[in-house]
């Protein structure tokens, strides 16, 4: 093992991409790189003989507990491709306190009553995150679209899953990476548990309204509002938009717009 090279991340990303950013049986994350024919005797790494395994299936696999074959047949139809959504996985939310930084803002609610919900960023009265202390737990809901509307992210009570139809996508650590493109941000999130969640680079959209983020800024696309260096604390909204504004205008504009921005900080 000491002497096996590493994967190289081009072939990482391919094998991501075709098991569905998930374990191929289960669709569970995270996940370990398997060699379907064990790598003492194919002696390389090829993308074709890769595949993706949760913690449980490879080391059930590795006690020769879980035939070849099975895996297999699981590589060419894995489990997260059927519904084109990963399986869901727990974030471990637990504190009567929560923080929320986003683009450089960052927004507070210390010691959460049982029953409340504080909403760090709403649209249109909707609540896009929101943190909810409940029977002892706190509960995180998130959703994020793209400008299709076809869903990139959903967050309920602490229950995250993701779309397949992305370029890339990648847990390290408690950091999610989804990305359209080498070095292009679909969005990142970072979960720090008990009580920190911070998504600080790409951009999402709702009602009609567009959120593009980079560390330290917010910008709104449809309206072209700067929000950067803001914090609240113990507001039930952190920040509240409505989707108005020339939504028609077209993409290319909106991030030269954002570029632009972000310069200007």
């Amino acid at each position: 093992m000491a002497n096996r090279p590493e994967i190289p991340s081009d072939i990482k990303r391919s094998v991501r991409e075709r098991c569905g950013y998930g374990c191929v049986i289960c669709g569970a994350q995270p996940y370990d790189y398997d060699h379907i024919i064990e790598y003492e005797e194919v002696k390389c790494h090829e993308a074709d003989n890769l595949t993706l395994l949760c913690k449980h299936h490879h080391g059930e696999k590795t006690l020769k507990n879980l035939p070849r074959e099975i895996v297999e047949k699981a590589n060419l139809n894995p489990f997260n491709l059927i519904s084109e959504n990963t399986k869901s996985r727990t974030l471990y939310y637990a504190d009567r306190s929560v923080e929320v930084r986003i683009g450089g803002n960052v927004f507070v609610y210390e010691d959460m009553e049982e029953g409340f919900s504080f909403v760090p960023i709403q649209i249109d009265e909707e609540p896009i995150i929101s943190f909810k202390y409940e029977k002892g737990n706190l509960l995180l809901s998130f959703q994020a679209f793209d400008r299709e509307n076809n869903r990139i992210v959903q967050i309920i009570e602490n229950e995250i899953s993701h779309t397949t139809r992305v370029w890339d996508a990648e847990w390290k650590a408690n950091k999610l990476s989804l990305r359209e493109g080498n070095g292009r941000f679909l969005l990142r999130m970072k979960f720090e548990a008990p009580n920190i969640l911070t998504i600080d680079k790409g951009y999402f959209h709702f009602n009609h309204t567009d959120l593009l983020l980079d560390n330290e800024l917010l910008f709104i696309g449809n309206t072209g509002a700067r929000m950067h260096g803001n914090k609240s604390v113990n507001c039930n909204v952190g920040m509240g938009f409505s989707g108005y504004g020339p939504y028609n205008t077209p993409w290319k504009e909106v991030k030269r717009a954002f570029r632009k921005a972000r310069k200007n900080l």
